[in-house]
């Protein structure tokens, strides 16, 4: 009974009390969610895994965190091209969508932190890395690795830290995927899309989506297919996209042999190959890598609410052009005991990391390191308007030792309209492998200088300590409104300064016998703050028009070391989106969205001196128009108002006014 209880508090207590939590309204109604009526005018549930180790479908009104969603609905209605594309409404959230990295792809930030804080999942699991990586070329590529659009049952967005219930990482948020479950009949979808450029020297692209699934044995077998492929050509701007192809597939089988237990099996395979020319974009470059992963999952369900959840996963990614790879194998377990009015969570973690670089790497050429870790979660009701999470993880890593990283968080249902959340939460991140060896030193300084990225075996993880309170009203006719602020302390960032450099008069630059012209070497420089706040309203207009605005105010500041007084690089203080859903019919969607994104700072060179970049707002609209039960257009214009986005002002390449367009044909 007293399971039951806190099963109704978790996932229909949004209903009973109309409370939703500020925090994760917020994402939900800039992010475009649908504020469809119910009877009453209600919005209706969506529930959340994400929030807790437990993994328990949770109302996000009642979830132990900061959680935005994006539904199956949305992503249908909207017709994204990928996850990024779906991410640029949900407030805290940035997105960087230009050229960001060497690599040609785009980066998201939560919360002001570097997007490197950013950990990315698919059902659970983590997905990509950097380290195969050198210099800068590495940042961004994990999106390219996700499932496509028509794959995803939806997308959860967590704010803030989760390293109590995840581990190392996700300093500033998480991002977790969750894919399509097998149906009970054969189905699936194809999408071509293409995007066509209206100045002529940016480059077009097009994009192809697959996802087939159905059962083997009724009831006992199923197989899942889905991948995409996706070519962009060369921009002929000076640091505009280089050319980029990429593709990928992965197949799941799944199995259960009886109510109680299901295995899955799943295997993918990607490559992505970005290729730049000197007298198109800039600069030559060339980055070729190919992504395999491999898992097998196990749920079990011991009767009575317990049930264990187990994967064991292998990914590597290979990059080809610098001969470097890195592998990673984690196991993971946890199971979920109800206890009266409690929902206890136990658990176990174990990683191995190695990687390999024999071209860059100058002395160690291989670093291997393994880490474990054990958890623990208390999911409490208190009386019928209050839980109360508390959760901790105990860390052993083999260089760095031991870590503790709790968490705490309240959630209150105030009134039958007013939810109120908080809480605090611990956060650190080891360092890569080649950043914490002093003994890695791989090639840097750019393509025309002899310079040296060096690690440092004296490295200590980074650290960070969260604060939040939020508050969300839940009105009548689907009208909703929220707040939620948050302070964050950051401990040890980690930073890769030039520690010397002969063309700012230092006379040689000497490390481990051999001479640079340039040495830049990993090092905890510096400690920042970051505080801010989310504000959102949602409301219908009649019964067809649906509004949704967010405000997003980020203030970070560097403590400490050489950029001591100036904020985290290249993060806007403030951002706004405003959207716009029109159902003209059962058949047609229309849509309209706004995205101001204000002044940036970012710190070069040695000096700590700085350079601002000024604010600009874009306009996108698009249609989608289901001809059938099978058959679905969609399009849109994006950049409406043309609004040239150029380096030389703001750092950074944006595509101008451009055409999309694209089919998805159902079965």
């Amino acid at each position: 009974m007293a399971f039951n209880a806190i099963n109704r508090f978790r996932v229909s207590g949004a209903n009973r009390t109309g409370g939703m939590s500020l925090c994760m309204a917020a994402a939900c109604l800039a992010g475009g969610e649908a504020l469809a009526q119910q009877s009453g005018g209600e919005v209706p549930t969506v529930t959340v895994t994400s929030s807790s180790a437990s993994g328990h479908a949770v109302d996000r009104a009642n979830a132990p965190a900061s959680v935005s969603v994006i539904t199956r609905e949305e992503l249908e209605d909207r017709s994204y091209r990928d996850i990024t594309d779906a991410l640029q409404g949900v407030p805290g959230v940035y997105v960087n969508d230009g050229p960001s990295s060497k690599g040609g792809t785009g980066e998201i930030s939560i919360r002001g932190m570097d997007p490197k804080y950013t950990l990315i999942m698919v059902d659970g699991q983590p997905q990509g890395s950097d380290q195969a990586y050198y210099n800068g070329f590495g940042s961004g590529a994990e999106y390219g690795w996700l499932p496509p659009i028509s794959a995803i049952e939806r997308i959860e967005v967590i704010r803030g830290p989760m390293s109590s219930v995840y581990g190392s990482g996700g300093l500033g948020g998480i991002i977790n995927v969750i894919t399509r479950d097998t149906p009970a009949r054969w189905g699936g979808s194809f999408t071509l899309q293409g995007t066509a450029q209206e100045n002529e020297d940016a480059g077009d692209r097009g994009q192809g989506d697959y996802y087939v699934s159905g059962p083997i044995i009724d009831d006992h077998l199923a197989v899942s297919v889905f991948g995409s492929t996706f070519r962009r050509s060369e921009d002929d701007i000076d640091n505009g996209y280089r050319e980029y192809d990429r593709d990928d597939t992965t197949a799941r089988v799944k199995w259960s042999p009886n109510e109680a237990n299901d295995v899955s099996v799943e295997a993918g395979y990607a490559t992505q190959d970005t290729e730049g020319h000197a007298d198109l974009t800039g600069s030559d470059s060339e980055l070729e890598t190919v992504r395999r992963h491999q898992s097998v999952s196990h749920d079990l369900a011991w009767g009575g609410g317990v049930r264990t959840s187990s994967y064991v996963q292998h990914a590597e990614m290979e990059n080809l052009t610098q001969e470097s790879l890195y592998e990673r194998t984690t196991g993971n377990t946890r199971t979920v005991l109800p206890l009266a009015s409690h929902l206890l969570t136990v658990g176990a973690q174990y990683r191995v990391q190695e990687t390999e670089n024999p071209v860059r790497a100058q002395e160690h050429s291989n670093l291997e390191r393994w880490d474990m870790a054990l958890f623990a979660e208390d999911e409490w009701m208190l009386g019928e308007s209050f839980s109360l999470t508390t959760g901790a993880r105990w860390v052993r890593d083999e260089n760095y030792g031991n870590e503790l990283v709790p968490r705490l968080y309240g959630v209150y249902m105030a009134s039958p309209r007013l939810t109120v959340k908080g809480g605090v939460s611990a956060a650190y991140r080891t360092p890569d492998l080649k950043e914490g060896d002093s003994n890695w030193v791989e090639g840097g300084g750019g393509p025309r200088r002899d310079g040296a990225d060096v690690g440092n075996s004296a490295l200590e993880p980074e650290e960070s300590i969260t604060y939040e309170l939020a508050a969300l009203w839940r009105g009548y006719d689907g009208v909703e409104a929220g707040v939620t602020v948050f302070y964050t302390d950051y401990d040890n960032k980690i930073e890769k300064p030039t520690i010397c450099d002969i063309d700012q008069g230092d006379p040689s630059c000497t490390y481990l016998g051999e001479d640079y012209e340039m040495i830049a070497q990993y090092r905890n420089v510096s400690e920042a703050h970051v505080q801010g706040a989310e504000l959102s309203l949602g409301f219908p207009v009649g019964e067809r028009v649906e509004v949704n605005m967010s405000y997003t105010f980020t203030d970070s500041e560097q403590d400490s070391g050489d950029n001591a007084g100036h904020p985290l690089d290249n993060q806007p203080r403030h951002r706004a989106v405003l959207g716009v859903n029109y159902r003209a019919s059962e058949a047609a969607r229309l849509w309209a969205k706004a995205r101001y994104k204000g002044t940036a700072e970012q710190v070069v060179g040695r000096g700590g001196l700085s350079e601002a970049y000024p604010s600009y707002t874009l306009v996108d609209a698009g249609m989608s128009y289901r001809v059938s039960d099978r058959v679905r257009l969609f399009g849109g214009i994006y950049n409406l108002l043309d609004k040239e986005i150029a380096y030389e002002d703001y750092n950074r390449v944006l595509d101008g006014r451009r055409y999309n367009a694209g089919v998805t044909v159902s079965f």
